[in-house]
């Protein structure tokens, strides 16, 4: 028989677990709902811990190639713009000026293999690239604005085929069920003042338009009494059968396609706001001159936009990168989605995205366990460095 003072002691000791666990943090759910017959799921600022799911990875760095030295500029690279990397992790460079060549191909260890996509106006041949990508197929797609076309070449970089479109393009991406999507600037006459505007279109075969994904509406520079010094993203990409696009007009928010052009998913998430620096705006100040028309329209809003951009991995992680800082290493932090939308980490790394082109040019690609980062150096040239990726 339990004596009273062990029924009192036992009945004090849940009293206290019952407080205690009370007043633990709980871990906020994640929000799903449906939006107009699309699934909407918003994350909060702290990730979320899924049972059986990796949330946390170490990063080191692999190899580096460094586009500076002289046996590099003998091969005819003379500036790269945009990287790609294939099934069997060849890297592929794409250089847009002062070259014979287009694209040049290098092995997993960063030796040089080949080059091909030669500039000139005939039937293979590059004009102005503007794009590349590598198929589901693993094949090289470079999309030439000038000459209103894109030309594909396998892997080895043969010429296959090229095909020519009613609109010029800025960039083409073949989807793997036949359809296209592009991206093509078009006149906006809807308001007071016409405007440029950047609109990425899903298309089938015949390059019939099936519908307007989502467009880019910036100020008119030309026309404005002013300007924004912060520019909002537009920027999109293709990974594991699905289309994702990331608009500064939206907020935090990645929509989701499927390759028919149906809206399956949006994946939103709450966001510390971060304050434009001083630093930033002498920077975007510095590309005009004192005396420049221009420089007098400019304002800045308070904040930046609540990311810059993404890129996924081959299993549908997303990484996006905010403005927010690490306070002990000063790097960039990334927000971790996995391929449901769901916030599972937050980390910092020395990887920035952006780079001319605004949506064209890639700088960042993650491929079986490794991560491709071209960068500037401080002296202007390229460099190219490899991590390798271990998920915990």
């Amino acid at each position: 028989m339990i004596s009273k003072d062990r029924i009192f002691l036992i009945s004090l000791f849940l009293s206290i677990a019952v407080i205690c666990v009370s007043c633990s943090p709980k871990q906020e759910k994640v929000e799903r709902y449906m939006e107009d017959g699309v699934e909407v799921v918003v994350n909060h600022l702290e990730p979320y811990k899924i049972e059986g799911e990796s949330n946390s990875f170490e990063i080191t760095e692999d190899f580096r190639m460094d586009l500076e030295p002289e046996e590099i500029a003998e091969l005819g690279i003379s500036d790269v713009e945009s990287l790609e990397v294939d099934s069997d992790g060849n890297i592929y460079f794409l250089v847009r000026r002062a070259s014979e060549n287009t694209i040049y191909k290098f092995n997993s260890y960063g030796k040089h293999v080949n080059s091909f996509g030669k500039r000139g106006q005939g039937p293979g041949e590059i004009t102005n690239p503007t794009f590349f990508c590598i198929s589901n197929r693993d094949e090289v797609v470079i999309t030439d604005y000038a000459k209103m076309k894109f030309v594909i070449f396998n892997q080895e970089g043969e010429f296959l085929k090229e095909i020519h479109l009613p609109f010029r393009p800025r960039a083409v991406f073949p989807l793997e069920n036949g359809n296209s999507i592009a991206l093509k600037q078009s006149i906006d006459r809807e308001g007071f003042e016409p405007s440029l505007q950047s609109v990425l279109c899903l298309y089938n075969s015949e390059f019939t338009e099936i519908k307007e994904l989502d467009r880019q509406r910036p100020s008119d520079y030309m026309t404005s009494d002013e300007m924004d010094g912060i520019r909002q993203i537009f920027h999109w990409e293709v990974s594991n059968g699905k289309i994702y696009i990331g608009n500064g007009k939206r907020g935090y928010e990645i929509l989701v396609y499927h390759l028919n052009g149906n809206l399956v998913k949006k994946i939103r998430k709450n966001y510390k706001s971060v304050k434009v620096s001083d630093e930033y705006k002498r920077n975007f100040l510095s590309q005009f001159l004192e005396n420049d028309p221009w420089r007098k329209k400019i304002f800045f809003s308070r904040d930046m936009p609540p990311y810059c951009e993404f890129f996924i991995d081959e299993v549908g992680r997303i990484f996006v990168m905010t403005y927010e800082k690490d306070e002990s290493s000063g790097e960039y932090m990334y927000d971790i989605f996995n391929r449901e939308g769901i916030l599972i980490g937050r980390k910092a790394l020395n990887i920035s995205l952006r780079g001319e082109g605004w949506g064209t040019f890639n700088y960042v690609a993650a491929k079986k366990s490794r991560l491709y980062h071209l960068r500037t150096k401080e002296n202007g040239y390229k460099e190219l460095v490899v991590y390798r990726i271990k998920w915990e």
